[in-house]
């Protein structure tokens, strides 16, 4: 059952429609709230691109075994600390600076440099190296005028990733660390799992808050693949190349 859902009202404004359909929690026919979750992008067989909107039914009785479950997390949940974040993501920032330059988050010798306080117009190179063993993990960099490459290791030579980037356009350094916390409820009991680390790196192309501003970042995870993380706005002519 698809198109014929009965529709039992809808708000424009709060962007949500009420539907008669399965449940995507209960799975049960039940009175739904339709709500988009997001958008993909779908090649189909002759190559041409459309994008799909994403959505998801929930019943009363799904929300409520929702709300069940969010009650067994403590409140507020604790942030993840900074020894826990280092120790669970087995990659560091480096950068060259436009004078030559080298920098790593974690020096061998000294204490840690803090890249929050690098001056980004100074910066040719961001990269995500490994910060324990340089041949263990994949390198992957974002180069000035060059755009995204990756490395197998210290010695392998640069490979160029296909991906988009503003080539010659001054653009803005996005990087940051994306922390997920994961519970386990078992019997009652619900327990914090260690933190997913995912490091991210990437660039901006306009003013923050400009509708004609570019985003794209990719995530590097700790197993060393990566996945494009965001490209704002999804469908624009820059991403279509």
């Amino acid at each position: 059952m698809t198109e014929t859902m009965e529709k039992l009202g809808d708000n424009v404004e709060r962007n949500f429609r009420v539907i008669l359909a399965p449940c995507i929690v209960t799975r049960k026919f039940d009175r739904c709230i339709l709500v988009k979750l997001g958008t993909i992008d779908v090649v189909d067989s002759d190559g041409s691109k459309r994008i799909v909107s994403v959505e998801g039914a929930f019943s009363r009785d799904g929300l409520q075994s929702l709300m069940t479950d969010l009650g067994t997390v403590e409140d507020p949940v604790g942030l993840p600390k900074k020894e826990e974040v280092r120790h669970y993501s087995p990659y560091m920032w480096a950068a060259v600076m436009k004078n030559g330059e080298h920098l790593q988050q974690y020096p061998l010798i000294g204490d840690e440099t803090p890249f929050a306080n690098l001056h980004l117009p100074d910066v040719a190179q961001m990269w995500l190296i490994p910060k324990d063993d340089p041949n263990g993990l994949p390198w992957y960099g974002l180069i000035a005028g060059q755009g995204f490459v990756r490395r197998a290791n210290l010695d392998a030579p640069l490979e160029q990733l296909p991906l988009p980037h503003p080539g010659e356009l001054p653009f803005e350094w996005h990087y940051y660390r994306n922390n997920t916390l994961h519970f386990m409820a078992i019997a009652g009991n619900n327990d914090q799992l260690p933190p997913h680390v995912r490091q991210v790196i990437g660039w901006r192309v306009g003013a923050a808050g400009d509708p004609d501003t570019l985003v794209f970042e990719i995530a590097v995870e700790p197993d060393g693949t990566f996945q494009v993380f965001k490209r704002e706005p999804l469908m624009h002519e820059f991403f279509q190349q």
